[in-house]
């Protein structure tokens, strides 16, 4: 048996699965913020903390913050809630569509600025930067993002403040009448940021930043979503190519018209000849064709006929009055030839009875 939608809609969430996700909140819109009694956090809270990018895309296309802005029972946002775990990605979505928190106060008055210095998210650093954000903001304690570098020992956050912030001064107290040099975690960092200092103090060293930064637009934040494409696609955010994709190639384009037949040259033997003359010469061809197969050679012939000279004598004579009766056979200047008449076989049952008793009484 299932179990209860929200805490379903919530599990879901937290381990990125967009699917459940689409068919919880279809079937159960009412549960789109879904805040946990627990701790004031909303969905798109807990997707933000772990850094659920689709699932964030999902969530403000169906309208969550539209109406007011949610934020946790500490007063975290869901910026200061990406900025954490340092998902630059998320955040960077977030701050398109919710502008204002660039520099709002969560849990004991720290901007997203103090949260990136306190976990030396230097990429993060560089995004609020890039989109704004103020670096000589104090939270409750007075203390500056300067301040909590030195605390928590983030070198990469202190270099980024000190040479392209262009923080060079320590002389800001917070409310405990301390400097950032005062508060920092060891001997060897303060001995770091004191060389930092001396360093951009050198002319022209500030314009050569050691960190480039993620410069970003700041977005209006849309009060409603079309059901149209997904806003991945269409987002200046790095699940989206910053330059245009090329265009496809075309395709050659093929005529509808087919090409035209070659036409026959008059050279060609026949071209221009009627039909019954071209019948004529194609049955002559193969007539010849045929007697040239059944032709032999004239050696064999001869031997033949020199080794069997009894039977050529006995051999009657060709009938004058056959070729008379055949003219086209006599007309052929081949019908003469010896080579194109038929070999006779000489056999005993060809030659009279009479003709044999004489032959055998001498």
């Amino acid at each position: 048996m299932l179990g209860d939608p929200s805490v379903r809609l919530r599990e879901a969430v937290i381990e990125g699965n967009l699917l459940i996700v689409k068919r919880l909140l279809r079937r159960f819109p009412e549960y789109l913020t879904n805040v946990d009694p627990s701790n004031g956090w909303s969905s798109l809270h807990y997707a933000s903390y772990n850094g659920r990018y689709l699932v964030c895309v999902y969530l403000i296309q169906l309208g969550h913050d539209k109406q007011e802005l949610m934020t946790t029972f500490k007063g975290n946002t869901c910026v200061h809630l990406a900025l954490m775990n340092g998902h630059e990605q998320t955040t960077h979505l977030l701050l398109q569509h919710f502008p204002r928190f660039i520099d709002r106060p969560g849990e004991h008055g720290r901007t997203p600025v103090h949260i990136a210095c306190m976990r030396d998210h230097y990429q993060c650093l560089g995004l609020l930067m890039g989109v704004g954000a103020k670096l000589n903001v104090q939270d409750d304690g007075g203390d500056t993002p300067l301040h909590i570098c030195l605390q928590y020992g983030s070198i990469s956050c202190m270099r980024i403040l000190v040479f392209d912030g262009r923080i060079v001064g320590d002389n800001v107290k917070n409310n405990y009448d301390l400097r950032p040099s005062d508060v920092a975690e060891t001997f060897d960092l303060a001995k770091v940021y004191a060389k930092m200092l001396k360093d951009a103090q050198v002319p022209g060293v500030l314009g050569k930043p050691s960190y480039s930064s993620f410069r970003t637009p700041v977005l209006a934040s849309k009060g409603v979503f079309d059901d149209g494409p997904s806003p991945v696609l269409t987002m200046n955010s790095p699940y989206s190519l910053y330059s245009q994709p090329a265009p496809t190639p075309q395709l050659p384009r093929i005529p509808p018209s087919r090409r035209p037949s070659t036409t026959r040259s008059n050279k060609s033997p026949g071209a221009g000849a009627p039909l019954p003359s071209r019948l004529a010469s194609k049955d002559s061809s193969l007539s010849a064709s045929s007697s040239s197969l059944h032709r032999k050679p004239t050696n064999i012939t001869r031997s033949s006929a020199e080794a069997s000279p009894s039977k050529n004598e006995d051999a009657p004579a060709p009938d004058d009055n056959a070729s008379d009766a055949n003219p086209e056979a006599s007309a052929s200047p081949l019908a003469g030839s010896p080579r194109n008449e038929p070999r006779r076989r000489v056999s005993l049952l060809n030659i009279p009875i009479t003709k044999l008793r004489l032959q055998g009484s001498q």
